[in-house]
């Protein structure tokens, strides 16, 4: 009897583990995505579309500044690759390079990025403010 306890509590253990790595990969491959969309969004210049990955309020609209339409985005690069701070929140750094199409002068910006995992919406949000582009 003592046996067939204990390759039940095994198999139920690793079952579990089997789960948590799964359920793991599964946010590990969202967050990725949500990412990737992001960076879609600011390299094409659909700046004001970036405050949608952010968790608003239902009922509530994003505050959004003016001008971002005389932006243009000319690159995105990953300066630190994503870093877990715990199981539902990430981070990563990118340095944007942008320009007002009206004075043609190319600017960098570095945006510190934090994500947070919803577990009720299944989904990641962005936690920091999206970048200004002054």
């Amino acid at each position: 009897m003592t046996l067939r306890l204990a390759r039940l509590l095994s198999i139920t253990l690793a079952v579990l583990a089997l789960a948590g790595c799964l359920d793991r990969e599964r946010r590990d491959n969202s967050l990725e995505a949500t990412l990737h969309k992001y960076e879609v969004t600011i390299r094409w210049g659909r700046l004001a579309d970036a405050y949608l990955f952010m968790r608003i309020k239902e009922g509530e609209q994003p505050e959004i500044p003016p001008g971002l339409d005389e932006v243009r985005v000319t690159g995105y690069e990953v300066l630190r690759p994503v870093v877990h701070l715990g199981e539902n929140r990430a981070a990563q750094v990118v340095q944007i390079e942008y320009l007002f199409r009206d004075r043609q002068v190319v600017r960098k910006l570095v945006d510190q990025q934090t994500w947070e995992y919803d577990e009720d919406a299944g989904r990641w949000y962005l936690a920091s403010p999206v970048a200004r582009f002054r």
